[in-house]
């Protein structure tokens, strides 16, 4: 504190106030006064500096979210078009239409609206990282549906094709089974489904999305059994199962017996130099006798000439092809198929082809020995047809190249219809029995060309059942006189009976008996009828079987 002094001054030191002496504090002061003036302005001039620096960052970055959002913008609705155009040039329903487009719009905005995380550069990483996997999602269920929209084209397509093919239903080809409740629907689901692809009335289709996944599914009624009869059906799937290029409604089925034959048919055909099949039987296979002439054997039956082919070859190509099968049809997993070789080829149960693999050997061994006793049947028979091969008792037979001559029977003009045409064809026919060898004919099997009487012809007042043609004679099974009466005139002018029995009956007319001859020939038809005509030929047969 300063000294008071007694001169009435307060400060000891008031002269060097008064005189403002600044060689002090003062300067100091000053100088610090001018430091903060300065510092004041570079301040402001920094921080202007600063906030047009920001104001400029700002307006880039306005700029660039307008730009961003003006590109996702014009980028949805192209995408949006692409998938209209696609919906637009396809054969889908107008309800299906509206939900390929609703599921396209759905997904394309889901990436907008995450782009528009993505392009905030205040968005924190979390949200990015969300914003990244929507998108990856989204686009992933375009993918598919894009997918569906081709399949679903190509299923109609299929559909059409299905349904155009239906006569072979049940052999070529079949729906897929789906197990419902336990129980297999045996491709009713699907029939209904390929109806509803083609737009059948009745029937219905949709495409939702639940859980994050698109679905297609559809139902309505359809006449399974084509029994007059509406069953109801539904069905839904995801659409990755269905775009998978396996999918189908359909299998074609094994054709297993026809494979199996087929190999059977192979090994008995003659090879050439290349390997292939000659279509003709292996030489080696023909059984010859000791002097080295093919065994022949005529049928008498049909009047054709056989020549025996060894039967274990035979018998042995078709138990190795039956193997084969057998190991075949354990490898199909389809249950469509396997239930068409089981009923459709092998005319089997469904029961039946359970109780192949039951556990019980009392249930499966029986079950199996008939499996197998089918299995070589079935190809044993279309081997046969495939080869024209004959089965008489054991042996074994094929057509012979070389057939016997056998008598030209020409058939009559009007003018020739009558007893003298068939006096001329019975006496070349009746020659044929008195040659040698493979070109013999016996009686029986002549008469039906020597005198054809046919089945239902009228015979001793009703109407002739059943003829059979023996050595000497022949068997007229007859019905009984119809309602109306008969003519006793009508039989009986050259000696036949002149009135008809009133019950069924039959008759043996001997080929020698010119009387017998003369009734049989009035029941030939045409001018035969005229009983001098049938009296013609009846003694023309008599007098060839003394």
């Amino acid at each position: 504190m300063a000294k008071q002094t007694k001169t009435g001054g307060a400060y000891s030191n008031y002269q060097v106030i008064k005189t403002g002496d600044t060689t002090g504090s003062s300067v100091a002061l000053a100088q610090a006064a001018a430091d903060v003036a300065s510092t004041v302005v570079k301040n402001k001039k920094d921080l202007n500096a600063t906030r047009e620096k920001e104001l400029e960052r700002f307006n880039k970055a306005k700029k660039t979210i307008a730009s961003q959002v003006q590109t996702r913008e014009t980028s949805k609705q192209n995408a949006l078009l692409d998938a209209g155009a696609a919906i637009e040039g396809s054969t889908l329903s107008e309800n299906m239409r509206k939900d390929f487009t609703e599921g396209f719009t759905t997904e394309v905005n889901a990436i907008a609206e995450a782009q528009k995380v993505l392009d905030n550069p205040y968005a924190s990483n979390e949200a990015k990282k969300k914003a990244n996997e929507s998108i990856f999602k989204a686009k992933g269920l375009i993918g598919n549906l894009n997918l569906t929209l081709k399949k679903s084209q190509e299923m109609q397509v299929a559909a059409n094709a299905n349904t155009a093919r239906i006569q072979s239903y049940g052999k070529d080809y079949g729906y897929n089974s789906i197990e419902k409740a336990g129980v297999q629907d045996n491709g009713m689901t699907f029939a209904g489904w390929d109806s509803a692809q083609v737009g059948a009335k009745g029937t219905s289709m949709y495409l939702s999305k639940k859980d994050g996944q698109y679905f297609l599914g559809g139902n309505g009624t359809f006449d399974f059994g084509n029994d007059g009869t509406e069953d109801s059906w539904a069905y839904e799937t995801d659409i990755s199962s269905y775009n998978n290029p396996t999918y189908s409604t359909t299998t074609n089925y094994t054709p297993l017996i026809p494979k199996a034959s087929q190999q059977v048919v192979d090994q008995m055909y003659m090879k050439d130099e290349d390997g292939k099949s000659t279509g003709k039987i292996d030489p080696s296979l023909i059984m010859k006798n000791d002097k080295g002439v093919e065994v022949t054997f005529l049928n008498p039956d049909d009047g054709i000439q056989y020549t025996e082919i060894d039967p274990k070859t035979f018998n042995a190509n078709i138990i190795s092809s039956a193997t084969t099968a057998k190991a075949q049809f354990d490898a199909i997993n389809n249950v469509q198929d396997r239930n068409n070789v089981l009923l459709e080829q092998l005319k089997l149960t469904r029961e039946e082809g359970k109780d192949l693999y039951n556990d019980d050997s009392e249930i499966s061994g029986p079950a199996m020995k008939k499996f197998k006793g089918n299995v070589v049947g079935k190809i044993r028979n279309e081997a046969l047809a495939s080869l024209n091969l004959k089965e008489i008792g054991d042996k074994l037979y094929k057509v012979s190249d070389v057939q016997p001559e056998k008598p030209t029977v020409t058939k009559p003009s009007d003018k020739e219809k009558d007893a003298y045409y068939w006096k001329n064809n019975a006496t070349n026919l009746f020659a044929t029995t008195s040659l040698e060898g493979d070109n013999k004919r016996k009686k029986a099997s002549i008469m039906p060309e020597v005198l054809p009487v046919q089945i239902g012809s009228s015979f001793q007042g009703g109407k002739i059942t059943k003829l059979d043609w023996g050595a000497d004679s022949v068997t007229v099974s007859y019905s009984g006189s119809s309602d109306e009466e008969a003519d006793p005139n009508e039989l009986g002018t050259l000696g036949a009976a002149a009135s008809a029995p009133s019950i069924p009956g039959s008759v043996t007319l001997k080929y020698n008996n010119v009387t017998n001859m003369t009734t049989l020939a009035e029941s030939v038809g045409g001018s035969l009828k005229d009983p001098r005509a049938a009296r013609v030929l009846a003694v023309q047969i008599a007098n060839n079987n003394k």
